[in-house]
């Protein structure tokens, strides 16, 4: 198969003998080196760093496109409840279900809820409140709900 290397106006075929000592090379340290190989079978001769920031860049946009990926990076993201971003992890849900509860069997009794200073598994705090309660609830369990919809 054909070399080629980034040029000013794209890709460059390599000359025979260019070819040649890009392999050479390449057989001589035992790396995959400076050659890219594309999905496609197309090889492109690049720097080092070049052939990294590339390599990055592909895991990058694959990690995007996958939907579990996606799925994941949402429920850290969050939703913006109050001005600040709360993520919906697992452990998100086990700590709002406790403070849900505190917050049931306090009133329930007749009690006063104290405010509760929550941290999201994305670090952003929020103060729960006897006020805010239910609006922290409205909006954040349909959120995390979302997650496990048919």
């Amino acid at each position: 198969m054909a070399l080629y290397r980034k040029g000013s106006d794209g890709l460059e075929l390599l000359t025979d003998q260019e070819e040649a000592t890009v392999r050479a090379e390449l057989v001589a340290d035992g790396s995959s080196g400076p050659v890219l190989t594309m999905d496609n079978g197309l090889e492109i001769a690049m720097s080092d760093s070049e052939s990294n920031a590339v390599r990055a860049e592909w895991a990058i946009e694959s990690a995007l496109m996958d939907p579990i990926f996606t799925k994941e990076a949402s429920k850290i993201t969050g939703i913006e409840i109050l001005g600040v971003m709360c993520s919906a992890t697992k452990a998100d849900q086990m700590g709002l279900t406790a403070v849900g509860l505190d917050y049931s069997m306090t009133t329930a009794g007749g009690g006063t809820f104290g405010s509760t200073k929550f941290e999201f598994a994305n670090g952003n705090t929020l103060v729960i409140t006897a006020d805010n309660f239910a609006t922290i609830y409205n909006l954040w369990v349909p959120f995390r709900r979302s997650f496990f919809a048919p």
